[in-house]
């Protein structure tokens, strides 16, 4: 589980996906400094960082709002299907990219779709 939570912490700390957080309550986040303890944002009012404070953490979105990022339209059973035929058709570098939880393979579905990018085991880079 530990290491899921480490390569899922790299997977999130790119700009395509730190960019779009918007804090809110139940948020899940890291502080850059404390590897891979994962807080939890429960009052959003006493926890108001400026945009320039925000580089200090990562923000990790859960499937939901990874889902909510995506371009495609917002009917689950269109994004589903979308979702299974890029699992269908890219399976074997999905496996070979160490990718194996349900959020690691929406963020990079999220990734492939909207930002042309795939996860190649360390970081993004551009799809072929």
């Amino acid at each position: 589980m530990e290491l899921e939570i480490i390569k899922y912490i790299k997977m999130c700390d790119c700009p395509e996906v730190q960019e779009q957080w918007k804090p809110k309550f139940c948020d899940a986040f890291c502080k850059r400094s404390d590897g891979i303890v994962v807080h939890y944002l429960c009052n959003v009012e006493e926890w108001e960082p400026r945009a320039q404070d925000l580089k200090f953490y990562v923000w990790l979105p859960h499937q939901g709002q990874i889902q909510e990022m995506m371009p495609q339209c917002n009917c689950a059973i269109c994004l589903t299907e979308e979702f299974y035929r890029f699992f269908e058709n890219n399976l074997d570098g999905l496996c070979d990219a160490g990718i194996e939880t349900l959020e690691q393979m929406w963020l990079a579905f999220y990734m492939h779709e909207k930002h042309n990018k795939v996860w190649d085991g360390e970081k993004w880079v551009k799809g072929k």
